[in-house]
């Protein structure tokens, strides 16, 4: 199903800059660079999909193969200057407690 929606975008890309070519030739102009390539209709590498995850995907491992895996990058708010404040006083609150053992203004 995916590599057949991308050959038949790609199709209409090729026809599109064929045509643009054309256009070029018949108003006496010599079109730069080489002529495009036709899209193949063999299924790339990226229209593999994993049928019972949709959301996992293979990825490149840092020993250099492959494997199913997730893209997992967490989005984290960073802390108010005024948040940090009251943790650090918490914490240096705490230390003290410890230290003298008594009880946490």
């Amino acid at each position: 199903q995916r590599a057949r929606e991308r050959l038949a975008v790609e199709q209409q890309e090729y026809e599109a800059k064929c045509a643009k070519r054309q256009g070029q030739r018949d108003q006496g102009k010599k079109p730069r660079g080489p002529d495009p390539e036709p899209p193949s209709s063999q299924p790339k590498g990226s229209d593999q999909v994993n049928l019972t995850d949709e959301e996992s995907r293979i990825m490149p491992t840092s020993r250099g193969g492959f494997e199913q895996s997730y893209n997992a990058q967490a989005a984290v708010a960073p802390l108010s200057q005024a948040e940090r404040q009251r943790r650090a006083s918490t914490l240096s609150r705490r230390s003290t407690h410890d230290r003298l053992g008594g009880t946490i203004p």
